[in-house]
This record gives structure tokens, C-alpha cells and sequence, in this order.
């Protein structure tokens, strides 16, 4: 079971059906911070260690994005895993509560989790709750063929969800001890959930490969930089 919550900023029902095909998507994905555009708010809890970046750098780019976007057009920022995103950092509820006392347009935004069939609104975080008041379930279809087609393509979302989460860890790992991989994303999916599931243990010796085998080792914002390939 899907379960959504939503915020509606000030002036979001000036939007008309015409425009709502004009809506942009933003997806959040956290721990990769290559384009500002795209940021996810994807790690498992087992991996819930602190940002390895600055909250505050994030949340006011987030901003300046939504604010100069939508004034011109309709905007949706859709975070994944909501409650892990505002509760990962002690610091990261309150920016993002000060972000949306100033945000105004049309602006939505939506937070998902995945919950249990039998999930209770009581049980939603009165914090999450203050910052996003609505709640939206999408549960399954009940016609079979619909049902198998859903089923597909939830399939497919969890691998390509779990890809990402996997990818994420390995670039927090390495980020943690000042290392950098540029085409991490040359790594297919299998290798990717084995390296993520063991990245801690053979950090250390990939960097002493590494060394061995590279005489000008590159080196950017003094991060060693690191390739997928041997």
C-alpha cells in the first residue's frame, strides 16, 4: 500500500485542468547531488547515517528551484520515503518547515511511504502531519488483469528503486572517506547491490589497488577519484 501525504502552498488553486500538463516533476534524490534538479530521499534505514553533505546548502537550493520555477509554471516536488528524508538529520524537519513558510504559487508537494495494508492515519507522525495535512492511499486494483499489471510494474519500480538506493550507499561510502567514483553508473545492477552490501569492507582495499596501479593518481576538491573499472 501507497501511502501519500500532501501540501498545498497558498495560491495552488489558481491551477486550471489546461495547465495542469505544464506541471513539472522534481524527484528528490538525496546523497547525489550532481544537478540540484535531481535529489532522492532514498536510503534504507539500515543506512540512516548523517548527511554527507551541508542541510542547509540543500534546502536553499531546493528553494530558489521551486520559487524561480513556479512563477512560471505549476510546479510538484515529490519526495520518496518522506519520513526518512525530514527525520535523517535533526536539522533537516526544521529547514524544511521554514521552507515551506516561504514558498508560495503554485506549488505542490507530495511524500510517500510504503505501508501496510492495515495502516491507521493515527499512525502518521504528528510531525509529518503539521507539515503535510492531506493524505492520499493508492492501494491495488481490484480486477485481475489490472492487478498483474500492477504487480509488473511495481516489480520493475523496486528494481530500479533498489538500484538507486544501492548506488546512493556506495557514493555515501565513499564520499565519507573522500572518495569519489565518476562512473559508478557503468556498473550493472547485480554488481552494484554486491558492491553496495560490502562497500565498508573493501574500500580500503580498492584505494590501495588503486594506488598501486595509478602513478598521478587524480585527485578533485581533494577527493581521490576513483574508476568502476580495474
Amino acid at each position: 500500500l501507497y501511502h501519500f501525504v500532501a501540501k498545498f502552498v497558498p495560491h495552488f488553486h489558481c491551477f486550471s485542468c489546461c495547465r495542469l500538463t505544464s506541471l513539472f516533476l522534481v524527484a528528490l534524490l538525496l546523497h547525489t547531488m550532481h544537478i540540484f534538479f535531481s535529489f532522492c530521499a532514498a536510503a534504507p534505514l539500515r543506512r540512516a547515517s548523517s548527511w554527507t553533505f551541508d542541510e542547509k546548502m540543500l534546502v536553499q537550493a531546493l528553494y530558489k528551484i521551486l520559487h524561480k520555477v513556479s512563477k512560471k509554471s505549476p510546479i510538484v516536488l515529490y519526495i520518496r520515503d518522506v519520513e526518512k528524508f525530514l527525520h535523517k538529520s535533526p536539522k533537516m524537519y526544521l529547514l524544511f518547515e521554514k521552507l515551506l513558510t516561504k514558498l508560495e504559487g503554485p506549488v505542490l508537494l507530495l511524500g510517500s511511504r510504503i505501508v501496510d495494508m492495515d495502516f491507521d492515519d493515527d499512525e502518521l507522525d504528528d510531525r509529518l502531519s503539521a507539515l503535510f495535512p492531506y493524505s492520499i492511499d493508492i492501494k491495488p486494483p481490484e480486477n485481475e488483469n489490472c492487478l498483474v499489471s500492477w504487480n509488473s510494474q511495481l516489480e520493475e519500480d523496486m528494481k530500479i528503486i533498489q538500484f538507486q538506493d544501492n548506488r546512493n550507499h556506495i557514493t555515501e561510502v565513499l564520499a565519507e572517506n573522500d572518495l569519489e567514483c565518476l562512473d559508478l553508473g557503468s556498473i550493472c545492477l547485480s554488481d552494484t547491490m554486491g558492491l553496495s552490501k560490502y562497500i565498508e569492507e573493501i574500500v580500503v582495499s580498492a584505494v590501495s589497488y588503486h594506488l598501486m596501479n595509478h602513478k598521478d593518481p587524480e585527485y578533485r576538491n581533494g577527493k581521490l577519484i576513483l574508476s568502476a573499472k580495474r
